[in-house]
């Protein structure tokens, strides 16, 4: 299945900026959306290599997890949390370019 740059592109406007922050505080998203053409030509073809060996590459697979206090109680009870995973950009634009297909 060919990847376009229209399909990538779409999906990349979808991902919001400001969520995840790296150690430099720039969100990653935003760096991919500013480097236009180079950075959709590394996406385009990333994911034409996923989708063509069936294969998630496995720094795509982590994700930081946090607590997340649902409200209710102690904030210091664990059993008051749940968790979340913090997924990087590059796989949260894979997930909406999945989606939107």
């Amino acid at each position: 299945m060919p990847v376009t740059q229209g399909e990538v592109s779409a999906a990349l406007k979808s991902v919001k900026d400001k969520k995840s922050f790296n150690l430099t505080n720039i969100a990653p998203a935003v760096v991919m959306k500013e480097t236009g053409q180079v950075f959709m030509n590394v996406l385009v073809r990333l994911f034409t290599i996923i989708i063509n060996t069936s294969a998630l590459p496995t720094t795509l697979k982590k994700a930081n997890l946090m607590p997340l206090y649902i409200g209710k109680g102690s904030r210091l009870c664990s059993k008051l949390c749940r968790p979340i995973s913090i997924l990087k950009d590059n796989c949260k634009v894979f997930e909406k370019f999945l989606s939107m297909g």
